[in-house]
């Protein structure tokens, strides 16, 4: 299961999705912060519950409409989880 480190959190601010890592150093007055995509706004929401690739790939296929059959949804998923991890921004326990 993937779940978000409670460094990181999720704002919404005028339509824009915001990544903001409440613990990185600041200096000069700037901090840390990478702007989402409403679909990757979609991730961090069920990764803050925590949740599994499956669920991850389910929750797109039930909000988004029309996707098209050549689209790989979970290689995708799976290379945003993997910058997120790299980032330190998530955790993975293996299930029992």
């Amino acid at each position: 299961m993937y779940k978000t480190v409670c460094s990181v959190v999720l704002r919404e601010i005028h339509g824009a999705f915001l990544l903001v890592d409440i613990t990185a150093k600041v200096e000069n007055d700037t901090c840390v912060i990478y702007e989402l995509d409403p679909l990757g706004a979609l991730f961090w929401r069920n990764l803050e519950k925590g949740c599994d690739l499956y669920e991850l790939v389910e929750a797109v296929k039930s909000t988004y409409e029309n996707i098209p059959d050549d689209t790989d949804i979970e290689k995708d998923i799976v290379e945003f989880l993997g910058a997120l991890m790299q980032k330190e921004f998530l955790t993975y326990e293996k299930p029992l």
